[in-house]
C-alpha cells in the first residue's frame, strides 16, 4: 500500500524524476501485480507521465502502450482520463489521423478537444465548421488557447463585427475572466482597442478607477471599461455603485447599462439591501444570468412581496424553475396571494421528496408525518453483484490504502446508473468496508425506494447522546450537523484543516477546550470522537445561547457568528427565508441540510417533531437578541 502512495505522488509530480520512479518500479515489479484490481493505477501512472513529460510519447512507440490500455480497459475511468491526455497532446501536434480515429470514442465535452477537432475539419476545408467557432465566439464563454487559431481564421475571414468583438469582451469580463478578455484583444483581426492598463486598474481596483479616472461616453472602450469597474465595485458596496451608476446612466448605452443594474441588483440583493428589487426593475430588458435571476427572488423573498416573487420565478427557464426551492416558493407566493388551490397541486409533488422543501410542502399541506424507518436488506445476489463492479472493488481497495481522492473518483464512476436496490446494497457493502460516507452517499442516492435507516444511521450513539445532552442540546440536531459535516468520518481532516466528526478548527478547539475546563489538551486527539464530540457540542451550545435560535446557530457553525448576526433582517424573518437569502451558497445549501436532517433524526431517536416549520422557527431581528460579549473565535467551528 506504501508503494501505492509512492507511485501516486511520482505521477503528481509530473516530471522527469517522476517518470524515473515510475519506470523504475514497473521495471522491478514487472507481473509482480497479476490481476491485481490496482494494476490499473500503476500502469496508468507511468502511461500519463510518459505522455505529460516525453515529446513524442503521443506519436511514437508509447502510443502503441496507450492505445492497448484503452482497449484492455474500456469503460472504465482511467481508461477515459487517459484518452482525453492523448487527445489533448496529439491535438496540439496535429496528429489528425490519430486523433480522429480516437475522437470518434471520446464520450467527454472540454472546449479544448473541441476546438483540435474543429482544427482537423477546417484541414479538411469542412465548410460547417466555422459557424460552430462562430457561435462560441458570440456565446461569450471562456475558451482554451486551442480555439484561438481558429478565432483568427474566423476575425481573418470577415464577418465579425465590432459589435461583436465588444459584446465578447463584455461577456468575458461579466464574468471575470480577466486573462480571456486580454487574450482576445491580443488576436489578430480584433478591431477594437482596450488600454491593458486601463483594464487591470479598473478589474482589480474598481472603486478607484471609478473615483479617478475620467468617462468619456463617445468612446466605447471607456464606456465597457466604466461598466466592468461599476460591476466590480457592486461586489463590494452595491449601494454606493448604484448611487454611482445612477447619476451617470444616461451615458451609457443599453444593453449594457440594463446588464450593469443587473449586476449592481443581484450584489444588493446578496449583500440585504433593501433597494434591490428597486435596482432590479432598472434592469427590465437584461438577460439575467442564473445566478441574477435567483439573487432577484431572493431579494422579493427578504421583503415578503409575493408579487414580484411570483415574477421573478416565472420569469427563470423552464429547466431553472424545476429546482426545489423555486417551486415551494412559487407556490408559497401563490397561496400568500389567495390562489392556493394553484398552490396545493405544486406542494403536493414536492412534498414526496426528502429535502428541506419537500418537508415544508408537506407541511403546508397537512400531509408532515415522520416516516417509517425499516431497513432494506439487500439479498446475498444483490450484495454479490455489486461487490464485483470492477470500479466499487478498486475504490474500496483505493480507500483501504489511504488514496482517498482516488478512491472517491472510483466510487463515482462505479454508482451511474445503478438500480435504487443496487444503491442500497452499495451503501451495505460500504458500512462493512469502514467507509461510512460513501455508504451515506450510496443511501441518499435512490430514487424511488428509500432506506432511511441508511440515509440516517445512528453510529456512536453511546457517545453522541450523552455529549449533546450533557450541553442541553437535541440529540437529533446535533446528528444532522454531523452528517452533513463529516458523514461519520472519525479521522476527517477538510482542505481548511477542520478536524474530526464535528469539524473543527484548532483553534476554535483550543478555545473551547480552554473555556469548558479540560486539561492537556492536544489538537493530535480531535480525531478521537469523544473528545471532538464534548467540545464541538460545548461549542454549539455556546453559539447558540449567544444566537438564541437554531438556523442562526446552525449558520454560525458553518460560516462564523459574525456572520450569521449579519445576516438578519431589521424584522423577524421567517427561517426559511433567512435560509434562503444567505449569501454563502455553502452555507445557504449546509443550513437546509442540516435542519432537514435533523427532523428526520427526530423520528429516527424516537422523539418525532410534528412540525418542521417550527423547528425552522422565527430568525430574531437585528438588535432584538441580547448577545453576551465573547472573545470567541469568529470563523465558525471550521
Amino acid at each position: 500500500m506504501r508503494e501505492a502512495k509512492s507511485l501516486r505522488e511520482a505521477w503528481a509530480r509530473q516530471d522527469a524524476r517522476g517518470l524515473a520512479t515510475l519506470e523504475k518500479s514497473a521495471a522491478a515489479n514487472h507481473g509482480a501485480l497479476g490481476q491485481h484490481p490496482l494494476r490499473i493505477f500503476a500502469e496508468y501512472w507511468l502511461l500519463s507521465t510518459r505522455l505529460a513529460t516525453q515529446a513524442d510519447a503521443a506519436t511514437g512507440a508509447a502510443s502503441e502502450d496507450i492505445r492497448r490500455f484503452i482497449a484492455r480497459h474500456a469503460d472504465t475511468r482511467l481508461a477515459h482520463a487517459l484518452r482525453r491526455e492523448w487527445l489533448q497532446k496529439l491535438g496540439r501536434a496535429e496528429r489528425w489521423d490519430l486523433f480522429t480515429e480516437q475522437y470518434v470514442k471520446h464520450s467527454g465535452d472540454e472546449s479544448d478537444i473541441a476546438c483540435h477537432a474543429w482544427q482537423e475539419r477546417l484541414d479538411r476545408k469542412d465548410g460547417d465548421v466555422m459557424g460552430e467557432v462562430r457561435a462560441l465566439w458570440n456565446a461569450g464563454r471562456t475558451a482554451p488557447e486551442a480555439c484561438d487559431a481558429l478565432f483568427q481564421v474566423m476575425l481573418a475571414g470577415g464577418g465579425v463585427e465590432s459589435e461583436q468583438q465588444w459584446a465578447r469582451l463584455a461577456r468575458l469580463l461579466d464574468q471575470g475572466a480577466i486573462a480571456d478578455a486580454r487574450r482576445m484583444l491580443k488576436l489578430p483581426g480584433v478591431a477594437i482597442k482596450v488600454d491593458e492598463r486601463r483594464l487591470n486598474q479598473a478589474h482589480n481596483d474598481p472603486g478607484r478607477f471609478l473615483q479617478r479616472e475620467k468617462l468619456e461616453p463617445r468612446q466605447r472602450a471607456s464606456v465597457e471599461l466604466f461598466l466592468h469597474a461599476a460591476r466590480r465595485y457592486a461586489r463590494r458596496d452595491a449601494a454606493d455603485a448604484a448611487g454611482w451608476f445612477a447619476a451617470r446612466a444616461v451615458s451609457f448605452p443599453d444593453p449594457g447599462r440594463a446588464q450593469a443594474w443587473a449586476e449592481i441588483a443581484s450584489q444588493a440583493a446578496q449583500q440585504h439591501e433593501p433597494r434591490a428589487l428597486e435596482w432590479f426593475a432598472k434592469a427590465d430588458g437584461a438577460t439575467l444570468t442564473e445566478g441574477q435571476a435567483e439573487w432577484r427572488v431572493r431579494a422579493a423573498l427578504r421583503v415578503r412581496d409575493w408579487k414580484s416573487t411570483e415574477a421573478a420565478i416565472n420569469a427563470m427557464p423552464a429547466a431553472q424553475k424545476r429546482d426545489a426551492a423555486w417551486r415551494y416558493w412559487l407556490a408559497r407566493a401563490l397561496a400568500e396571494q389567495n390562489r392556493r388551490a394553484e398552490a396545493t397541486p405544486i406542494w403536493d409533488a414536492l412534498a414526496r421528496e426528502f429535502n428541506f422543501y419537500g418537508l415544508l410542502a408537506a407541511e403546508e399541506t397537512g400531509k408532515l408525518v415522520q416516516p417509517a424507518f425499516i431497513a432494506i436488506e439487500p439479498t446475498d445476489e444483490e450484495l454479490n453483484s455489486v461487490r464485483e463492479l470492477p470500479a466499487l472493488k478498486r475504490s474500496l481497495l483505493l480507500y483501504k490504502a489511504g488514496l482517498t481522492q482516488e478512491g472517491l473518483s472510483e466510487w463515482r464512476w462505479a454508482m451511474r446508473n445503478l438500480t435504487d436496490r443496487q444503491y442500497i446494497a452499495a451503501s451495505a457493502v460500504a458500512e462493512v468496508a469502514g467507509v461510512p460516507d460513501r455508504a451515506l452517499n450510496a443511501a441518499d442516492r435512490t430514487v424511488a425506494l428509500h432506506d432511511l435507516t441508511r440515509r440516517y444511521p445512528l453510529p456512536i450513539t453511546a457517545q453522541l447522546v450523552p455529549a449533546a445532552r450533557e450541553q442541553a442540546l437535541d440529540p437529533a440536531w446535533v446528528y444532522g450537523l454531523i452528517k452533513q459535516e463529516s458523514a461519520f468520518l472519525r479521522d476527517v481532516r477538510s482542505s481548511a484543516g477542520a478536524i474530526g466528526l464535528m469539524q473543527l478548527m484548532p483553534t476554535t478547539a483550543r478555545w473551547a477546550a480552554s473555556k469548558s475546563g479540560i486539561t492537556k489538551y492536544h489538537t493530535a486527539n480531535l480525531t478521537d470522537p469523544a473528545l471532538n464530540l464534548s467540545l464541538g457540542t460545548w461549542y454549539l451550545r455556546h453559539v447558540y445561547d449567544n444566537l438564541a435560535d437554531p438556523v442562526l446557530a446552525t449558520a454560525a457553525y458553518n460560516a462564523g457568528p459574525g456572520r450569521a448576526r449579519r445576516w438578519r433582517a431589521e424584522v423577524p424573518l421567517e427561517g426559511a427565508i433567512y435560509a434562503e437569502t444567505i449569501p454563502f451558497n455553502e452555507t445557504r445549501d449546509y443550513v437546509k441540510r442540516v435542519m432537514a436532517n435533523a427532523w428526520f433524526y427526530s423520528g429516527r431517536l424516537g422523539t418525532p417533531k410534528t412540525s418542521f416549520k417550527a423547528m425552522v422557527g422565527t430568525v430574531p431581528a437585528r438588535g432584538n437578541v441580547s448577545l453576551a460579549a465573547t472573545n470567541s473565535p469568529d470563523a465558525g467551528a471550521r
